[in-house]
């Protein structure tokens, strides 16, 4: 199952685009995320490969930037 308290940590980014930015990375990593079977829900480089994507596509239509991105795959 997903937490929903899904936490992003965006440096350099204006504080009022924040959370334009994680409401529509969250809405875009559960559509695709749900669409995995279990054995790619488990596998961490997939969940870390769909969260680049899905941070990489709304920070380019919100925001016309591409940005580097690394992320950190906690899990509970």
């Amino acid at each position: 199952s997903i937490d929903k308290n899904i936490q992003l940590s965006l440096l350099g980014l204006p504080y009022e685009e924040l959370d334009v930015v994680k409401e529509a990375f969250k809405n875009e990593f559960i559509e695709n995320y749900i669409k995995l079977n279990e054995d790619q829900k488990s596998s961490d480089q997939n969940v870390m490969d769909i969260i680049r994507k899905n941070l990489k596509y709304v920070l380019k239509n919100i925001l016309q930037k591409k940005p580097e991105i690394k992320i950190h795959l906690i899990r509970k």
